[in-house]
């Protein structure tokens, strides 16, 4: 993850994401300029060369949310790397690939959200759950962080420290969306449901065992007033 001055673009910092970890594809950064190394331990060499790579779908599409009362990044992502092996045959150069979660990691914690200080790059994982998420994050100046998962849960967090202050089950698996809105007065919070293709597919076959039967095809609008 890097931070730049926006006016000029000037770098100011980067952190691994989520981890620093040996399965990382770039293990090198001159944090003066920016200037990246891939890890070369990651580079096919030969024909049926495996590699485990980290990340792969860790952000996904999920959308991140900025609060300026903490000066904080609140980033939804998944403990995820990507198994995969090299094949000249193929039109592609590699064969079978997959996501698959970061070796060494706890699958208790597979989907995570973190608070990175957006000055210093520091990050805290505030949450963690086993179930994935393709839901994006949005913050209030109230000091909550709603998202929703692909478990059909729809919840509330505190932003400082994670706790969940609110839940509830909606029809379908919760897909990027989240935002709110006001109107004559009274705040709302929004999430739309359904199913998207690859990535849902992927996080569902590494969280399937950890949460109900995923409902397919379950296209709808949700809105919770606040009180």
């Amino acid at each position: 993850m890097f931070a730049l001055e926006q006016a000029t673009g000037q770098f100011l910092w980067a952190r691994p994401f989520p981890y620093d970890d040996p399965n990382i594809n770039m293990n090198g950064i001159d944090v003066k300029t920016g200037q990246t190394q891939i890890n070369f331990d990651k580079v096919f060499k030969k024909d049926g060369d495996h590699i485990v790579g980290c990340y792969h779908n860790t952000r996904a599409i999920m959308q991140t949310s900025y609060n300026p009362q903490t000066n904080s990044l609140y980033v939804p992502f998944h403990d995820q790397c990507l198994s995969m092996t090299a094949d000249a045959e193929s039109p592609t150069g590699y064969g079978p690939r997959a996501g698959v979660i970061r070796p060494g990691s706890d699958p208790n914690k597979y989907m995570n959200i973190g608070k990175i200080n957006a000055a210093t790059g520091e990050m805290k994982v505030i949450y963690s759950q086993p179930q994935g998420t393709n839901g994006s994050l949005v913050t209030t100046a109230g000091g909550l962080v709603f998202f929703g998962d692909l478990n059909r849960r729809v919840r509330a967090l505190d932003a400082d420290d994670g706790k969940v202050l609110w839940e509830s089950v909606v029809g379908g698996m919760v897909m990027v969306s989240t935002i709110t809105y006001a109107v004559n007065g009274k705040q709302y919070v929004m999430m739309f449901t359904g199913e998207g293709q690859s990535l849902t597919s992927n996080v569902l076959a590494l969280t399937t065992k950890v949460m109900a039967p995923p409902v397919r095809g379950a296209s709808a609008i949700y809105v919770f007033a606040l009180p």
